[in-house]
C-alpha cells in the first residue's frame, strides 16, 4: 500500500437523542434509517475495495453517527464483521505500521447499549461513550426525540459498560454552561469512578464547537462553546483536584487527548489523512465538516476514489491557505502545558500562531511533519513561543 488513511463511517445520521448542542442540526432527524440500513454495508465494501485497489490503506475503520445503534442488528454484525476481516487482511501491513487493530470501534451514546452489549461482546467492539458532564446537564440537555431526561438509564448503562470485557472509554462533552460549575464535575468524575465502578483513568473531554446547522435547528436553545479562558481554568482546577491520586494517570494519560495532534489541530495535512465516509457515499473532512458543502470532497459512487482523497488535500491547504511544510523528522515535542491547551481551543480570537511541529505523532502514526494553526490570544502565543523556544526539544514557531 502506498498511502494509509483513517476512515471515520457514519453508517447512518439517524439519531435517538436530541443534545442541545448537536453539530449535525437537523440532519439527525431528517436522516432515513430504513434506506441507511439498505445501503450501509455496501457503502463500507465498496469503499474498501476502492481504496485496496488504489493502494490506499484504511488503518483505523471507525463507525460514527447519528448514532450507529439506530441500526438493526444484523445490518451491525455485519459490519463489525467486514472491519475485522479487514484488519485481518492487512495485518502485516497494519502491524508494520505500528497499528495493532483487529476490532471495530464506534462511539455512542449508550442509549441502546444494553440490547446490543452481546453483540459488541461478539465482536469485541471497542466502545467510546459519550455522555454530558456534570450530569445534572446530561438529564437537561441530552434528552430523547421525545424530549424526556434519562439518567436512570445512563447509569445503569454506565455500570454495563464498567463491566464490559473490551476496550472501553467515556468521553464527556462540554460547552460554556457545563464548565459553570467545574465542582460538580469533579464530584461526577469520582460518582462515576467510585459509585458506578467504571475507571475514569479511561476518559477524555470533548469541547462542543459552534455550528450553523446546530443554530438553525435549536434557534435560541443552542448551548454557547467554551471560552479559552474557561478551558484553562476547568484545565488547572481538574490538575489541582486530580494530582496525586488514583486518577492522576488518566489526567495526564487521556483526558486532554483532544488538546494533541491526535485530534483535531486545524492542521494545513488534516484533508491528506482523515476521512469521513457516509452511507450515501459522500465523504466530508471530518465531523465538523458534516453536511458543509465547502467540506465535501466527492461521493465514492460517482468519481475515483484517488481524485476524493486528492480533492480533500487540495480544499484543506486552501483553506488555511498556504501549502505544507516539509521537513526532516526531529524529536516530538509532547509538551504537557496548558498553553498548549489554550492555544488549541475552538472559537479562540486574536493573532494565529503557526506552529510547525517535526515528528509529533497525528493519530496512530508517526508523519515528517505537522502544521498547526492555532488561533490563541497574543499571551497564549508569547506563552507558546516562550515555552518552545527553551525547551531542548525543537520546534519552530512562527506568528503569522
Amino acid at each position: 500500500m502506498d498511502r494509509a488513511i483513517h476512515l471515520l463511517y457514519v453508517p447512518t445520521l439517524c439519531c435517538n437523542l436530541s443534545c442541545s448542542y448537536c453539530y449535525l442540526g437537523k440532519q439527525t432527524t431528517e436522516a432515513a434509517l430504513k434506506k441507511d440500513a439498505q445501503r450501509a454495508v455496501q457503502t463500507l465494501r465498496h469503499t474498501l475495495d476502492a481504496l485496496k485497489t488504489a493502494g490506499v490503506l484504511a488503518f483505523n475503520v471507525s463507525l460514527h453517527g447519528g448514532e450507529v445503534t439506530t441500526l438493526p442488528a444484523p445490518v451491525l454484525n455485519e459490519l463489525f464483521g467486514m472491519i475485522r476481516a479487514h484488519y485481518l487482511e492487512h495485518f502485516d501491513a497494519l502491524n508494520a505500521l505500528g497499528h495493532k487493530k483487529s476490532a471495530p470501534h464506534i462511539k455512542t451514546n449508550l442509549f441502546k447499549f444494553a440490547p446490543f452489549y452481546d453483540l459488541f461482546d461478539r465482536h469485541k467492539v471497542s466502545i467510546s461513550a459519550s455522555i454530558d458532564l456534570p450530569l445534572a446537564l446530561h438529564a437537561r440537555y441530552r434528552t430523547t426525540r421525545g424530549g424526556h431526561q434519562w439518567l436512570a438509564r445512563t447509569h445503569d448503562n454506565i455500570r454495563l459498560l464498567a463491566g464490559y470485557p473490551h476496550a472501553r472509554k467515556i468521553s464527556a462533552t462540554l460547552c460554556g454552561e457545563h464548565v459553570d460549575d467545574i465542582q460538580a464535575i469533579i464530584d461526577d468524575i469520582w460518582f462515576i469512578h467510585r459509585e458506578l465502578g467504571f475507571d475514569m483513568n479511561q476518559f477524555n473531554l470533548m469541547f462542543a464547537f459552534g455550528s450553523e446547522l446546530n443554530r438553525a435547528a435549536k434557534g435560541e436553545a443552542v448551548l454557547t462553546p467554551a471560552t479559552p479562558e474557561q478551558q484553562q481554568r476547568l484545565y488547572d482546577t481538574l490538575h489541582a483536584a486530580f494530582m496525586g491520586t488514583e486518577l492522576e494517570e488518566g489526567l495526564r494519560r487521556h483526558w486532554f487527548d483532544e488538546f494533541t495532534p491526535g485530534y483535531c489541530t486545524n492542521a494545513a495535512n488534516c484533508g491528506e489523512r482523515f476521512y469521513l465516509l457516509q452511507s450515501d457515499g459522500s465523504v466530508y473532512s471530518c465531523v465538523r465538516g458534516q453536511g458543509i458543502p465547502e467540506f465535501r470532497y466527492g461521493n465514492v459512487f460517482e468519481q475515483p476514489i484517488l481524485d476524493i482523497l486528492d480533492n480533500g488535500a487540495r480544499q484543506i491547504r486552501q483553506r488555511l491557505g498556504g501549502e505544507r511544510r516539509v521537513e526532516r523528522p526531529r524529536r516530538g515535542i509532547g509538551v504537557d502545558h496548558p498553553a498548549r491547551a489554550a492555544a488549541a481551543a475552538y472559537g479562540a480570537s486574536g493573532h494565529p500562531v503557526v506552529l510547525v511541529e517535526c515528528g509529533w505523532p497525528f493519530g496512530d502514526v508517526d508523519v515528517d511533519v505537522d502544521v498547526a494553526t492555532y488561533s490563541g490570544s497574543l499571551s497564549v502565543a508569547a506563552a507558546l513561543v516562550e515555552l518552545l523556544t527553551t525547551s531542548p526539544r525543537e520546534a519552530l514557531v512562527q506568528p503569522c
